[in-house]
């Protein structure tokens, strides 16, 4: 072993010992360990955690309300949106129904087409998207949320159409298949003859049954109730060309089973003018479809017939309440388990409204264009956008306002506007 002397003096309080020592290698066993790791990662690519998990809206602080509220208003043009100002808050209104103007018309929907849920009104619908920040030159899309035009509050249907239009639908008066006043042998229509006396015993009842009905309705129902009584009269008729269409088929039947006895002369309704015989007309006289054959297939083909919808029925609103029971397509928002691949617990919200009508998205902002002295220059970051804030640890989001991070969506309705173009 190795000897040391030590010289100690008198007074010394220390003394060195040389004996060199150096630390330039301690740990580098573990460097080399953990750089071989990485490397063999990036070989054969990292495993990461992509599952996602729901975040539910908190619950009121004063409540146990987990709901939230969006409320989305479009603009009503009676007037141009530069000629708006604080004073016109409302022509920003939250219904589908949302202008009188009938050169808008077009673009929003008539209660039929809600109430009988047209392919136009019931593939429409609403998207949020939400970004990771407000700058719109610099900013990412991470998550979107689709609300259906199916869900949302609903109005009980007006009395009468919207101005502007045609008002509603006037169905065919019932044509005249009386004969001819010339005489015609009956003596061998007989069969005939108790078919159509069965038919007109029938057609009294129905009738009879119909107008029984229209007074007991009439005595529910305002008297001046316009579309009430349009409604009930396109059933009528409707009921009416389905007894027609009866009767013909009666006539053909009975006429072929009398063709042995020899010729009864023109049946009622059939054969050329000029012969004593008034032809039946076309059900649509005018050329057009007057009458709506179908209500449910509204909004499939042409434009509908119908613009209103029977009285005290329920028009949905672009008005929604979810929650976990209900109206939930919307509620939740799927986020990242692990809040360590992406670091985000904000996110920024805008919204938007497909209109399959036009085949046009909406946009909207979080306060109407009356507000702002130059309707289309303004700050695009605060007005377009609502913040939402996630709790990692509880699985929950708040959404609040940008400028005054107050929260919203329970109480205070979270209110989209209708942003209107330049024309």
């Amino acid at each position: 072993m190795n000897k040391y002397r030590f010289n100690i003096q008198p007074g010394d309080r220390y003394f060195n010992i040389p004996i060199e020592i150096k630390t330039d290698f301690l740990g580098r066993d573990d460097l080399i360990d953990k750089f071989e790791e990485e490397t063999i990662e990036k070989v054969i690519n990292p495993i990461e955690d992509f599952e996602v998990t729901r975040y539910a809206h908190k619950k009121n602080d004063n409540d146990d309300n987990t709901y939230v509220n969006y409320q989305f208003n479009f603009f009503d043009r009676s007037i141009d949106v530069e000629s708006t100002n604080a004073s016109n808050q409302n022509l920003w209104v939250s219904d589908y129904t949302f202008t009188d103007n009938p050169n808008f018309t077009g673009t929003c929907f008539n209660e039929a087409e809600i109430y009988y849920n047209a392919n136009s009104f019931k593939r429409s619908f609403f998207k949020l998207d939400l970004y990771d920040t407000t700058n719109s030159e610099t900013q990412q899309i991470y998550l979107t949320l689709i609300i259906p035009t199916q869900q949302g509050k609903t109005k009980l249907s007006s009395t009468t159409p919207l101005t502007g239009d045609s008002g509603p639908v006037q169905g065919p008066d019932l044509p005249d298949l009386e004969p001819a006043n010339e005489p015609r042998d009956t003596s061998l229509s007989i069969t005939v003859s108790e078919s159509l006396s069965v038919y007109d015993k029938s057609m009294s009842e129905l009738t009879l049954s119909n107008s029984q009905k229209k007074k007991e309705d009439e005595k529910k129902h305002n008297i001046k109730n316009l579309s009430y009584h349009e409604q009930l009269k396109f059933e009528l008729e409707e009921s009416r060309k389905r007894a027609l269409e009866t009767k013909e088929n009666i006539r053909r039947i009975n006429i072929d089973s009398v063709t042995d006895f020899g010729d009864p002369g023109p049946p009622i309704g059939f054969g050329e003018e000029g012969e004593g015989v008034t032809p039946i007309p076309d059900t649509d006289p005018d050329g057009e479809d007057n009458v709506n054959p179908n209500p449910e297939d509204v909004g499939t083909g042409a434009t509908p017939t119908l613009t209103v919808a029977p009285p005290n029925s329920k028009i949905k609103l672009p008005d929604f309440l979810l929650d976990y029971i209900g109206d939930k397509e919307g509620y939740f928002i799927y986020w990242l388990k692990n809040p360590n691949y992406i670091e985000l617990d904000k996110l920024y919200m805008s919204a938007k409204f497909f209109n399959a009508k036009t085949g046009q998205f909406i946009r909207f902002l979080n306060k109407s264009q009356a507000n702002f002295s130059n309707k289309f220059n303004f700050d695009k970051e605060s007005n377009f956008y609502y913040e939402v804030n996630l709790d990692i640890d509880n699985y929950e989001y708040t959404i609040n306002d940008v400028q005054t991070e107050q929260r919203i969506g329970q109480g205070t309705p979270i209110k989209w506007f209708e942003y209107v173009n330049p024309s």
